[in-house]
């Protein structure tokens, strides 16, 4: 990690952890009313699930989220960083 970034972690009182690796799943999903009404869509409608784990070097979980995109408009990207 650069100046930079130790600046800023240091500033939020961050605790950054060396990662080992990122896990991604992605599934194609029916969106429940709730979700279709959130990204404003009709209710069954096909989504892309994400699920994503990312691991520090000591095998310990670090962050884990989940995110759903509208499947017409999907284009997934990313980036994990190794410091």
């Amino acid at each position: 990690m650069g100046p930079a970034e130790n600046a800023l972690l240091s500033a939020l009182g961050a605790n950054p952890q060396a990662m080992a690796f990122g896990d991604v799943v992605m599934d194609m999903v029916k969106a429940a009313p709730k979700l279709a009404q959130h990204l404003e869509i009709d209710p069954g409608a096909t989504v892309v699930r994400t699920e994503q784990i990312n691991v520090d070097v000591n095998g310990v979980a670090i962050d884990f989220c989940i995110r759903h995109a509208v499947a017409e408009a999907f284009r997934y990207r990313t980036r994990i960083g190794r410091w």
